[in-house]
């Protein structure tokens, strides 16, 4: 028995009804002229390679800080700025020279330590987009 003849016989006991020899070869005669209208088929084949990969060389682990290593890293920024601990901590509009040891301040935390937005706002007691600017600086 042939795909076509198959066919038949199962759209026969779908449609749930007796197919009779005209039928049948009407049928096939349908399915033949629906294949050659189909386009041809193109199979590709499909190479599987392992590709391996040289690893990146990871950075250097950034070691974690207490709120007490921020105030002498704080310290530290104050004296090389030649500014008071007091001027660098309050809340207020500051001098630029004040601006520039928090951001200085600010950058060096966040690169040595794992020290985000969010720790550094609570240091300052400011918002985190304060920090943000330390950061980045001034978007446009």
């Amino acid at each position: 028995m042939n795909n076509e003849d198959l066919f038949v016989r199962e759209l026969s006991a779908f449609l749930d009804t007796k197919f009779n020899d005209f039928s049948k070869t009407r049928i096939i005669r349908m399915l033949s002229d629906y294949k050659s209208r189909l386009p041809p088929v193109t199979i590709t084949k499909f190479i599987e390679r392992t590709v391996v990969e040289k690893r990146q060389p990871s950075a250097p682990m950034k070691s974690l800080i207490t709120e007490s290593e921020m105030f002498i890293e704080a310290k530290q920024i104050c004296d090389l700025y030649e500014i008071d601990m007091n001027m660098f901590m309050t809340k207020k509009k500051c001098l630029a020279k004040v601006a520039s040891a928090r951001k200085a301040f600010c950058r060096k935390m966040y690169n040595q330590y794992m020290c985000n937005n969010s720790m550094l706002s609570k240091f300052f007691d400011v918002h985190h987009t304060t920090i943000s600017f330390y950061l980045h600086g001034k978007s446009n």
